[in-house]
Parts: C-alpha cells; sequence; structure tokens
C-alpha cells in the first residue's frame, strides 16, 4: 500500500499519547473544597435569564448573573432539575424560583452561609446531610468571574481559579458538557470570532473532523464521510442551525456569524437527531435575543482587500415579554488565483457575501416561550480552486492558474424557523419547524487549466421542510424520558451542461426530484441510583426518494445521444442506543454505550443509470453497529479538563461514488473502523490557557472488498476495471491528527488585557480515494494559526491582529488536496486548501 511507511510508529505514538492521557488521571487525581460566607443584605433586585437546566447549572448561572455565593454539594444538586426564572428578583425571590419543585431547599447555616440540601427526595438520594461534613469533601463555592479575566474558559474569584461550566445541547436538553455522555466539542462565541473563523476552518479546531474546500463540502466524523452529493445522496454528517436539519451543506455555510456556539457531536446520533447522522452532528447555535439592549459593529480587514462587516443588536420591544435581535455580515475578498487573461472575480475562493438575520422572541409567561427566525443570504464570491492531479504546470505556484473561461458564482438561502417550548410542569411540549430555500450556479473551468477546456455549468434548487414535535418529562423522576416525531419533505432539481473535450458535451436536467421522512423516536433515563443511570433509546424511520423525467443529451462528435429515466425507492430502519453513565466521583464520569446508525439508501440518477445500463439503479442503506466507551473528568479544582472516548465500528454497505463508463454511480462497501480521541484543557495558572485534542482512527475496508476504478483504464478495458480494494482505507480519513493551542494574556495597569493565542493542526497522511494509487495521495500537512488581540477593562473595545495557515499551503508541491474527483474523460482533479492569510479585528460593543 502507497503511503504506509511508518505506520507502525504513528500507531505507536497514538497507542503512547492515550496511554499518558489515562496515567495522568492517577498522578493529578485531587478533590478540592471551599466554603465562602456571604455577606450583606437581600434588598437589590437583578434581571435573571435561566433556562430549564439542572441545580447545579441554574446556582451556577444565578451566581453569575447576581454577584452572590453558594454553597451545596455539587453531586447532589446536578440530580436535580431547577425551574426556569426570568424577570426582575431579589436573590432569596430568584433562588426561590430555580429550586421550586426540584426537591432541594435553602438555608442560612449558623455561619451566615446560603446552604442548598435535599429537602424531600423522591428517589432514594439519601436523607439531609450535615451541610458542615458536606463542607469538608462535596461543597463547591460558585461566584462571578473578577474582571479582566483572561479567556471566558478561567473563571477566577479573589483567591483562586478555575474551567467554567460549559453547557450543551448535545442530548436534547441543556446541560453541563461533563454530565452528557456523548463525545461533543463545543467551541465557543468567543473562539469562533478569534481570527476570523469560518466553516472550512472547524477541521483545525476538532482533529478527527474533515471538511473538504469544495462548494458543496464533504463532511467526515470518526472516518465516516459520503461523497453521493448529488441531490439524489445524503451527506454523512449532519448539519442542524438552531436545530433545524439543513440537508445541504453548502447552505449553512453564509450562516456562520453572530453565533452562541458550535457542538460538533461525534458518533451516530440517529436516536435524536435523526436522518444522515451516522458520522454525527454539527449544531450551529446562533445568538438569540435578550431582554438586555446592548449591541456590537465588528469590522475586519486583511490581505487580498479582505473586508468583513458585521454585527448585531437586542430590542427590547415589551419588557420581559418580547424581543429581537438583528444581526448580519458583509464579507468580500479578492481571489487567490492569478487566471491569466479571464477575470479572476469569480475564482479561487473570492467573497462578495451579504447575509442578516431577524429573532423575535415572545415570552407571555414563565410557561411558554416562542422565537421565530427569518434568515436571508447571498453568495456572489468565487469558485474553489481546482488543480489537475498530477499538476501539468511544473514550477509554477499552484496559485498561478490560468483558465480558458471567466467563472461565475451565484448562491442564496432564505429560511423560517419557529421554536414553540411550553412547560407544564409535569413536562415539556417543544415543536421545532423549518422552512429552507436554498439554490446554487456555478459555471466553473473544472480541469484547472488551459489544456483540455473542460468546463462545468451547473444549477441547483432545493426546497425543504421539517417538523419535530417532542414531549419530554421534567427531569425530576426516576425515569426521565422523551418522545418524538419528525418529519422531513424535499423538493429538489439539478441542471448541468458539461464541456469534457471540444466534441464532447452533455446537457443534464433532472427537474424532479422528491426525498420524504418520517420518524417516531424515544429516549429514556433510567436512575438506578445517585451515580448510576441506564439510558436507552429507539427510533424508527421510513425514507421514500423519486426521480421523474430526467433528461441527457449527449454529444460525440457527430453523434448525439438522447437519455430518459426515472427512478424510485424507499427504505425503513429501526434504530437502538443503550448505555450505561456512573459518575465515578463528582468530577469523574465513565460511560459505555452501543447503538446502531441508519443511513437511507437511495439511486443513481437515472441517466447514469441509463448510459452505465444498469437493470437496477437503486443501493442500499448504510447500517452502522457502533461501541463506545469514555470518560468525562476534571482535575486540580476544575483547572484540568479531560475528556476521551475509544469506539468500535462495523460498518455495512457505505456508499461510495466511482465513475464507471459515462456516469457517476453508487457502490456499497462495508469496512471496520476503530480509534479514540481525547480532548484536554488547562487552566495552568490564571492568565495561561493551553487546550490539546487527539484523534486516531483506524479504518480498513473488508476483505474482498471490489469497487469499479474508471482511472485504471486499459486498452482491453477502455472504461476501466474493477479492483479489488481490502485493506485499503475508506477516503479522507487520516489517521492520527491532533490539535495544540495556547494562550497567555498580560494585565495593563488600567484593567486592559493583552492575549496572545497560537493554534497548531496537524493531520496524518489520507488517502482521497480508495483505490491506494500513490496519485491520489495527500502528504501529512499542518497548520499554524496565531492572533494577538487587546480586551478594554469594560469589554467594550476588542482590537486584534490573526494569522491563519502561517506555512501557507503554496509551500506544498502540489498544495494540499482537500477531496478528489474524476472527470468522465478519467482525468483526475483535486479541491485545495487556501493560503496564507492576515488581518486585523476591530470589535465595538455597546450597553
Amino acid at each position: 500500500m502507497v503511503g504506509r511507511i511508518g505506520q507502525r510508529y504513528r500507531s505507536s505514538l497514538a497507542l503512547l499519547i492515550f496511554l499518558a492521557i489515562t496515567l495522568g488521571y492517577a498522578m493529578v487525581f485531587s478533590v478540592k473544597a471551599k466554603s465562602q460566607a456571604l455577606s450583606g443584605t437581600d434588598t437589590e433586585q437583578y434581571f435573571v435569564e435561566i433556562p430549564k437546566l439542572n441545580a447545579a447549572q441554574s446556582l451556577t448561572l444565578l451566581a453569575e448573573q447576581t454577584g452572590a455565593l453558594f454553597l451545596f454539594p455539587y453531586d447532589i444538586a446536578k440530580a436535580h432539575l431547577a425551574s426556569p426564572v426570568k424577570g426582575k428578583y431579589t436573590i432569596s425571590e430568584a433562588l426561590n424560583v430555580v429550586l421550586e419543585n426540584s426537591g432541594l431547599a435553602s438555608g442560612l447555616s449558623t455561619d451566615g452561609v446560603i446552604e442548598i440540601y435535599v429537602a424531600d427526595n423522591k428517589y432514594n438520594v439519601g436523607e439531609r446531610k450535615d451541610m458542615k461534613s458536606i463542607k469538608n469533601i462535596l461543597a463547591m463555592m460558585i461566584g462571578l468571574a473578577t474582571a479582566g479575566s483572561m479567556h471566558e474558559a478561567i473563571a477566577q474569584d479573589d483567591s483562586d481559579f478555575q474551567l467554567e461550566e460549559v453547557v450543551v445541547t448535545a442530548k436534547k436538553r441543556a446541560a453541563n458538557l461533563q454530565d452528557e455522555s456523548v463525545s461533543v466539542v463545543a467551541i465557543s462565541s468567543e473562539k469562533l470570532g478569534a481570527g476570523s473563523i469560518a466553516v472550512g476552518d472547524l477541521q483545525a479546531l476538532v482533529p478527527g473532523l474533515t471538511l473538504s474546500t469544495a462548494q458543496s463540502p464533504i463532511v467526515g466524523l470518526r472516518g465516516i464521510s459520503s461523497d453521493a452529493k448529488l441531490n439524489t445522496g445524503d451527506a454523512a454528517v449532519a448539519f442542524h442551525m438552531d436545530g433545524v436539519y439543513f440537508s445541504r451543506v453548502s447552505a449553512v455555510k453564509n450562516g456562520f456569524y453572530d453565533l452562541e456556539r458550535v457542538e460538533v457531536l461525534r458518533g451516530p446520533q440517529g436516536i435524536l437527531y435523526g436522518r444522515n447522522t451516522t458520522g454525527g452532528s454539527i449544531n450551529v447555535i446562533t445568538a438569540k435575543p435578550s431582554f438586555e439592549r446592548n449591541a456590537f459593529i465588528e469590522t475586519q480587514m486583511g490581505n487580498y482587500d479582505r473586508l468583513n462587516i458585521k454585527g448585531a443588536t437586542n430590542v427590547t420591544l415589551r419588557d420581559d415579554v418580547l424581543a429581537a435581535r438583528i444581526a448580519f455580515n458583509y464579507d468580500q475578498r479578492d481571489s487567490f488565483q492569478d487566471t491569466g487573461e479571464v477575470s479572476n472575480e469569480h475564482s479561487g475562493f473570492a467573497l462578495d457575501d451579504f447575509s442578516f438575520r431577524i429573532h423575535t422572541m415572545y415570552t407571555p409567561s414563565e410557561e411558554l416561550s416562542v422565537l421565530a427566525t427569518y434568515e436571508k443570504s447571498s453568495r456572489g464570491g468565487g469558485t474553489p480552486t481546482i488543480l489537475p492531479v498530477p499538476d501539468r504546470r511544473p514550477g509554477k505556484s499552484i496559485w498561478d492558474a490560468p483558465l480558458n473561461k471567466a467563472e461565475n458564482v451565484d448562491e442564496g438561502n432564505e429560511s423560517l424557523r419557529l421554536e414553540v417550548n411550553y412547560d407544564m410542569g409535569w413536562g415539556q411540549l417543544d415543536y421545532v419547524v423549518g422552512w429552507l430555500d436554498h439554490f446554487s450556479w456555478q459555471d466553473s473551468d473544472f480541469d484547472g487549466g488551459t489544456f483540455m477546456g473542460q468546463s462545468a455549468d451547473e444549477r441547483f434548487t432545493s426546497e425543504q421542510y421539517t417538523h419535530e414535535l417532542r414531549l419530554s418529562s421534567d427531569g425530576n423522576e426516576k425515569i426521565d424520558w422523551l418522545l418524538g416525531i419528525y418529519a422531513f419533505e424535499e423538493e429538489s432539481s439539478r441542471a448541468a451542461e458539461v464541456t469534457l473535450s471540444p466534441s464532447f458535451h452533455l446537457i443534464q436536467n433532472l427537474p424532479n426530484f422528491k426525498s420524504d421522512s418520517l420518524a417516531v423516536f424515544g429516549n429514556m433515563t433510567y436512575h438506578l441510583s445517585d451515580s448510576m443511570r441506564l439510558i436507552a433509546g429507539l427510533r424508527y424511520s421510513e425514507d421514500e426518494k423519486s426521480e421523474t423525467d430526467s433528461t441527457r443529451l449527449l454529444t460525440l462528435g457527430p453523434n448525439i445521444i438522447p437519455t430518459k429515466g426515472s427512478a424510485q425507492g424507499s427504505w425503513d430502519a429501526t434504530d437502538w442506543s443503550i448505555g450505561l453513565d456512573w459518575d465515578f466521583t463528582e468530577d469523574h464520569l465513565i460511560f459505555v454505550k452501543a447503538s446502531t446508525g441508519y443511513k437511507s439508501g437511495g439511486f443513481v440518477d437515472a441517466i447514469s443509470a441509463v448510459l452505465v445500463g444498469l437493470d437496477d439503479p437503486t443501493y442500499d442503506a448504510e447500517e452502522l453497529m457502533a461501541y463506545e466507551v469514555g470518560h468525562k473528568s476534571e482535575f486540580l479544582d476544575n483547572r484540568l479538563r479531560i475528556n476521551s472516548a475509544a469506539y468500535w465500528y462495523d460498518y455495512s454497505d457505505q456508499q461510495i461514488l466511482v465513475f464507471a463508463g459515462g456516469g457517476n454511480i453508487i457502490e456499497n462497501a462495508d469496512s471496520e473502523i476503530s480509534g479514540f480521541e481525547s480532548d484536554m484543557i488547562y487552566a495552568v495558572t490564571e492568565n495561561t490557557l493551553i487546550n490539546f485534542s487527539v484523534a486516531y482512527t483506524k479504518a480498513e475496508m473488508d476483505a474482498g472488498t471490489i469497487l469499479f476504478d474508471g482511472t485504471n483504464r486499459t486498452a482491453e478495458a477502455p472504461v476501466g476495471t474493477y479492483t479489488d480494494v481490502s485493506g485499503n482505507s475508506p477516503a479522507r480519513v487520516p489517521e492520527l491528527s491532533y490539535t495544540l493551542g495556547v494562550e497567555h494574556s498580560f494585565g495593563l495597569d488600567d484593567g486592559a488585557t493583552i492575549t496572545a493565542g497560537i493554534n497548531y493542526h496537524w493531520e496524518d497522511d489520507t488517502d482521497l480515494r480508495e483505490f491506494g494509487h500513490a496519485v491520489d495521495f495527500q502528504k501529512a500537512w499542518h497548520q499554524t494559526d496565531a492572533r494577538l488581540t487587546y480586551k478594554s477593562s469594560d469589554d467594550s473595545l476588542i482590537v486584534e491582529a490573526w494569522a491563519k495557515n502561517l506555512e501557507d499551503p503554496s509551500a506544498y508541491e502540489d498544495g494540499v488536496k482537500s477531496q478528489m474527483f474524476v472527470t468522465g474523460v478519467g482525468g483526475r482533479h483535486a479541491w485545495i486548501r487556501p493560503p496564507g492569510s492576515y488581518g486585523v479585528r476591530l470589535v465595538k460593543t455597546f450597553d
């Protein structure tokens, strides 16, 4: 196998890293109790806004929003669900609302400390405990971070500092990241804002995640991806925007602004997230309205005449009842590519984008909240840069790429989303509905040069509707449960005019493609004890797809060959999951689980089926059997956080796109995937933060796997040959990748801070196709990003200088290839990663 030199070394290195992390637990294990007296009166009112969370999270937020200090047994508090609260309250009033119906109560000790204790345990948590003994072993003090903290991940008081709690919604409920038995990476708004982060930059922040640079990117997690990305196929990693599934990844790119966070969920998420989540799910959570008046404006300038202006404002229309948040983003940048005699205005990753979003939040009562969202975007920048493989322009820069024709891009989205939440006391009803209208036009010179004259004019439209209705318990019983029903409908079309040579043209039209999906699902958590939970889920899905009246007109020299076709298919599956969570201590969660995954089948587009001569154009659904064991741990008084997971997959009928006989077809193949990942963040001091993440993935096609290779042509087989790919790696799966980041802040005399940060990402050798050819190989590569940030003492002004990709892919002989495709005449071309960039960012906030 090509490119496997040093494989044993890399495997050993990955194992050593894993063992070092595991052994490190025993070296740094520490539990430290704290206590603090609360002084002062309770007459001042504060604006408090806390959603329904567990009691530990709610008390943490209440402390942050009021400046109060509370003493409570953390491990017990996090097992109780608190009530939501919103409005102006004194500390005691807000505390009473939060603890109402939680099974917890509060009181003053003889020392004047506000204590939280178990009042009336419903399921054998235990009798009320002596708080003085709890102080010595389990107590936790919560307070506001002092001004001028180095980074949002570090909270500190007068005597100590710790990592802040991270809230995620990985299981459709807001919860502490450390309490969720899901391998999830949460990327904060501050980190997303620094250094001009876009969708494609997530790969450098999350090892094991791959994102190609194509117009419609291919996304992979834990070795699972799908290049069946035409409208007849589906992705293997789903994107959700505020809980709404977006079937087309390209529709998400322009919504990447004014965000609260991004959650990357690794592993199959089919029970709660449904369709196309065998690899995982990426959840984009936008910033929501609040009843506090504030706004920001951000201006960014950089090389290639980059100009990015974005902003947002909260508008209170009626106190505590009606509010809106309006956000916008304008982004312009010249092309990275010199296209010779033709214009490069719409080539080489140029940007000319505008988007806006309007959130409206209505909360007529404590029980009911309604969030309505309208969003619109347009993109008129440039196509991603494509190079022939191998490069036929030796000695030239990869960005010196003359083209035959000027390229063009026009892309846009319009969407409506509605989320309704109603707290019924004994449970909660949630309804999420979404509508998305997406279009894309790309006129490209896709051979990446002037020597073949290949071009493609492609137009794509899609309109989708999603509905999800969920009913969940209040989380305060021995059995917590969630039930739901989901429906999805999409209608799309695709038209393409392709020139492969002066005498080889085709015009294709797929005017009527329809996809429908319906599912019912449920999830249950059974509290075996205070520290142990059994979690089980079940989902039944039905999918239907149809294509009618598709046509293709093929011109080959003097011959004109018309074809016409239709196709349809249906698939169904029942997926399940079962797992066990164990709170080994209040700072350590261990979990083990088994689950299945499903991605619906489909069919080769009707025209390709006719050209290739397929009797049955359908291909099978993907199925996944997954096993996972992991832990989530905090050490050194919550200054060090390490989350790790190991997994093994039996992956059946992966859908692989191959070129054969004039058309693109999908073949099914089996593989085994195993690996582990570990994420660490360490507050070395109150001014220094280190994060390190590593992912190791071993993926191999099963013995006896045969795929058609349209590039392996001989005189006897002029259109390609069937090839044994047993033991080969699936496409785009680096065996080892890791990310290391360091930040350090310097305090100034006026209370302002200067923070220096650097992030280094490294990826192993990668096969871009399944056949093991040397020409399909991307050598190991790395990327370094850096930034220097000034923040005023009141956080109202940020000035930042940043540099991205300091190495610059130009330094690599053929650039850094992210995805490869095969043309109709058997040639290879690849999308490459963009060059280095730099700029300055100015952010001004207003209260």
